[in-house]
């Protein structure tokens, strides 16, 4: 806490401060994060996923691994891009900064771990958040003095002023001169002179409202170098493009489950040299139509027919499949696990993947387990 309280005592000299400094901690955080959690995060992930694809309950395992390595991607990279943002754009880059918290929060809990990445990142989104200084207010009654000396008193008798303005003439020539600069400075001038209410005043009034609008608009506000300008919104360009960049190229594998994706991955994996993944959900996979019975031809062998059907929306890899035979007590007396290329018809490439709402025709020559086996299941891996 007394390190939080210096920091933001620190950063209170100035709004610009604040919001560097986010933005500095915000990227420095990310990439703490992302050297941690996206690379842990990524191992760990990947070893759920094949663990998924070893035994049963495959589906949920590969889902959840997928997850896990999206998030300890995605909440690095929001926090790194929220950073970059905040230079800018302080309540966007909070926004990112935030998401990035959320994420890194889901994956990790709120335990010691978590704390460590979520706590910085979220203290810096709030940072951010109040680093954008507020716009100035156009209502004279929030305002104190004008750029020419005037006393603004904190709002004025609306119904009062509209009645001088409508019945004397003095006021009237002297409101329509100032309203060519705006009704904001006309409620200046009935708020100066109001208080007063003496036509004595109205001449100085009218001068120092004019001379402070005229102030205003040959006033220029500092403009930084175009130079700078440019050398800043390039290099946050080229970050934000690079780390876009590096989550597609790590999350391929998850991307590659949208098929309206496809063309752009394929086109981003020809420059990154990167290949393009086929998805692979076994949970939309079904078998229509399966027997198994003598084969004529050969003593002592099976024929296995089915047809494999994919229910998914999508183009996928094909699976292992694996056959298993049980004896009467429930014993797994034969079991056979074919690759996608020893069970496919002639010709057809398994790398090309299994065709969206299609079916495959499966037939297979196996050793007869014997006169034990009474039963048999299949699976996909």
């Amino acid at each position: 806490m007394l390190f939080l309280r210096g920091a933001l005592e620190a950063f209170s000299v100035g709004e610009n401060n604040m919001r560097k400094a986010a933005g500095i901690a915000g990227v420095l955080f990310g990439l703490f994060a992302l050297s941690y959690v996206g690379l842990y995060g990524s191992i760990v992930g990947s070893f759920v996923g094949w663990l998924g694809e070893q035994g049963p309950g495959s589906a949920a395992l590969s889902t959840w691994g997928a997850n896990v390595r999206l998030l300890s991607w995605l909440g690095p990279l929001l926090a790194i891009a929220g950073g970059i943002i905040t230079f800018s754009a302080p309540r966007l880059g909070a926004t990112l900064l935030a998401g990035g918290a959320v994420a890194l929060g889901y994956l990790l809990g709120s335990g010691t771990l978590g704390n460590v990445f979520v706590i910085p990142i979220g203290v810096v989104a709030i940072l951010a958040y109040f680093s954008e200084s507020p716009k100035k207010s156009n209502d004279p009654a929030t305002e104190n003095t004008s750029g020419g000396g005037i006393r603004i008193y904190t709002g004025f008798d609306r119904a009062k002023w509209n009645a001088l303005l409508q019945y004397d003439e003095d006021i009237r020539a002297v409101a329509d001169k100032v309203q060519r600069y705006g009704r904001r400075w006309v409620d200046k001038l009935a708020a100066a002179y109001l208080p007063l209410n003496d036509k004595a005043y109205l001449q100085k009034i009218e001068q120092e409202v004019v001379a402070a609008a005229e102030a205003e608009i040959t006033a220029e506000p500092p403009r930084a170098h175009p130079l700078a300008t440019a050398s800043w919104s390039a290099g946050i360009l080229l970050l934000l493009v690079t780390l876009a960049g590096q989550f597609v190229y790590f999350q391929s594998a998850n991307l590659a489950y949208y098929p309206a994706l496809h063309p752009w991955l394929e086109r981003f994996c020809g420059l990154a040299g990167c290949r393009v993944p086929m998805p692979r959900d076994l949970s939309d996979l079904a078998i229509l139509d399966r027997r198994v019975y003598d084969d004529p031809s050969a003593p002592n062998a099976l024929v296995i027919s089915l047809i494999l059907q994919n229910d998914a929306a999508f183009r996928q890899a094909y699976p292992r499949l694996q056959v298993r035979f049980f004896s009467l007590s429930g014993r797994v007396i034969a079991l056979r696990r074919f690759a996608p290329r020893e069970y496919l018809p002639q010709g057809a490439d398994p790398a090309a993947g299994f065709q969206a709402h299609g079916s495959v025709p499966v037939t297979l020559q196996i050793v007869d387990p014997g006169k034990d086996a009474v039963s048999y299941d299949f699976e996909f891996r």
